[in-house]
């Protein structure tokens, strides 16, 4: 097996991304069930190794991608991921900022 067979999609591994980040939301929203504790919800606190998994999943699969050294361009990655995670942070903070303050 070459580095070039590596290279190509894992669609087992793509296909794992949205059911988790689905578990992440409802993780997260735990937090405003107030009454979780004396109801069915509890099993949402078992939810924390979905957050572990999804960063390792993530890091494979950044690893995956990028491992190709001899094309690989930090600057360039740093700047996809600011022009992709900052538009909509900064769209959210501008829009929000009067509740803010």
């Amino acid at each position: 097996m070459t580095r070039n067979d590596l290279q190509g999609e894992i669609f087992e591994l793509r296909s794992l991304r949205f059911p988790f980040c689905l578990l992440i939301v409802i993780y997260h929203f735990t937090n405003y069930f107030s009454d979780y504790e004396t109801t069915q919800w509890v099993i949402l606190e078992d939810l924390a190794f979905v957050l572990d998994f999804f960063f390792i999943l993530s890091g494979f699969v950044m690893a995956h991608v990028y491992g190709k050294t001899e094309n690989f361009s930090y600057t360039r990655y740093i700047n996809r991921r600011f022009f992709r995670i900052y538009p909509l942070h900064f769209l959210v903070l501008f829009t929000l900022r009067s509740q803010i303050l």
